[in-house]
């Protein structure tokens, strides 16, 4: 949806934090994949066992919310989780019953965890570079 920010950007950010150009870009794919991903794929390996991808984006906004539920609060719109990155609340609460849980916050409590769990994993594991680029998305999508 924003090619501008979550490739190019996250690469250019990504090679200033130390990624060499090859990590970098597939930071920036990664990033970007969660605005490409609106179709099921299968595949199966040489055993006979498939695998299919978890969808990350839809461009049908009046998607059942169950099926909505299980894409925007994950890949875009982490909920803020009580607290915003300031340890505060959001901003601007409704007139009625507060902020719902599930209020996407900037710098987030649980965006910054997700992308502090993408570091954590090894050095040397290829997930490690693809999960960052999908946090990444996750937590930019929060502000």
């Amino acid at each position: 949806m924003d090619v501008e920010f979550h490739y190019y950007i996250t690469y250019l950010l990504a090679t200033r934090a130390g990624f060499i150009p090859a990590e970098a870009r597939k930071i920036a794919i990664a990033s970007q994949a969660v605005d490409d991903n609106k179709i099921f794929c299968g595949i199966s390996d040489a055993s006979g066992a498939r695998y299919k991808n978890q969808i990350s984006q839809t461009i049908d906004i009046l998607k059942p919310a169950a099926e909505l539920a299980h894409i925007y609060p994950v890949f875009h719109f982490v909920p803020w989780g009580g607290l915003a990155g300031n340890g505060t609340r959001p901003p601007s609460p409704r007139k009625r019953g507060g902020w719902p849980e599930t209020t996407a916050a900037p710098n987030s409590v649980i965006a910054r965890k997700m992308v502090r769990n993408a570091f954590g994993l090894p050095p040397s594991s290829e997930e490690r570079i693809y999960r960052i680029g999908i946090a990444l998305h996750a937590y930019a999508d929060t502000w």
